[in-house]
């Protein structure tokens, strides 16, 4: 397999503060073990990447619905 796609969260950022956008560029503070596995598994992807492995990570928001127990890294 040369290419791999992982479905990760955007709750790797965890709480930045401020009012400052977050790119990819920004440190990972996760803050709940759901942000920290995700983080442990994107380590060990990038560990494995090389010219016959190239992986990727999407870290994408909550796609939809509304919750009234917002989770604190919410994006």
């Amino acid at each position: 397999m040369r290419r791999f796609v992982y479905a990760s969260t955007c709750s790797v950022y965890g709480a930045q503060g401020g009012e400052a956008l977050v790119d990819e560029d920004a440190a990972l503070k996760p803050v709940t073990p759901y942000a920290e596995s995700k983080v442990r598994v994107e380590d060990d992807l990038w560990a494995l990447a090389g010219d016959g492995f190239s992986p990727t990570s999407l870290r994408n928001a909550t796609a939809f619905g509304f919750s009234p127990r917002r989770a604190p890294t919410s994006c």
